[in-house]
């Protein structure tokens, strides 16, 4: 089973009904595609490459593994979906902001990557494309969250 990385932008507002449906996921997978981003299979990778490891990071940096408020009815494969609020998730927004393609690139090391264990390179060993697989959800996510009406809508993260 893959373990694919999910975001959704919600209001606080519909955060709250949508944890009161009969069916959360059901009422969550209802919202428009726009409202939706994610970073596949690349999450553990673009956490390492945010935050230089592979462990839990308080803060906005380390939103990707950690963070929010644990939305127990948004009940996924891998927990509960966290929500990060309209606050919250502009911190978020402005850490990937600041840090462009290059900067990141340049983080990148295949071998520590193997070491790490990272998901899911663990699985096939280091390959030609992993880099710009990575960058290239980073670089969606970037764009999701830049479009977004930041003071109205939070994050909803999941992994399923």
């Amino acid at each position: 089973m893959s373990m694919i990385w999910n975001a959704a932008a919600l209001t606080p507002s519909e955060l709250t009904e949508i944890s009161k449906a009969p069916d959360p996921f059901k009422a969550l997978r209802a919202l428009p595609e726009d409202r939706w981003s994610g970073l596949d299979k690349a999450w553990d990778a673009a956490h390492w490459l945010i935050t230089g490891g592979t462990e839990a990071v308080v803060g906005p940096d380390g939103f990707i593994k950690s963070g929010g408020r644990a939305v127990d009815a948004i009940e996924a494969s891998y927990g509960p979906g966290r929500y990060f609020d309209p606050k919250q998730a502009s911190g978020i927004r402005d850490i990937l902001l600041g840090l462009t393609r290059g900067k990141l690139a340049s983080r990148w090391d295949p071998e520590a990557v193997g070491e790490d264990q990272l998901y899911p390179f663990a699985l096939t060993g280091p390959r030609d494309g992993d880099l710009d697989f990575v960058l290239e959800h980073l670089d969606e996510l970037r764009d999701f969250l830049a479009g977004l009406d930041i003071k109205t809508f939070g994050l909803l993260v999941f992994l399923d």
